[in-house]
């Protein structure tokens, strides 16, 4: 089973037969819908966290981050993923 995370009141998951594709829970957790086509940019994710503002996401090329889980910002280096100030354990 695939990690699922909670973000701004609705599930995430990371695809279980796709790992570049970022899944949401929908119709009241009937089914699961596209919300992130990571081929071209992340290929393999392997790990998601979020808090109530942001998703920290890790993949074969490194660290992103988002604010609504469509527009992705690569972190370049270790600090920015510090000046984040967060608790992720990733």
């Amino acid at each position: 089973m695939s990690q699922i995370i909670e973000f701004k009141g609705t599930f995430i998951r990371i695809c279980p037969t796709n790992p570049s594709h970022l899944l949401q829970l929908k119709d009241r957790g009937k089914s699961w819908s596209l919300l992130y086509d990571g081929s071209e940019t992340m290929n393999s994710i392997m790990q998601i966290a979020a808090d109530n503002t942001i998703i920290l996401l890790f993949c074969n090329k490194g660290f992103f981050i988002s604010k609504s889980g469509i527009v992705w910002t690569k972190i370049r280096d270790r600090q920015q993923l510090e000046d984040l100030k967060t608790d992720y354990e990733i």
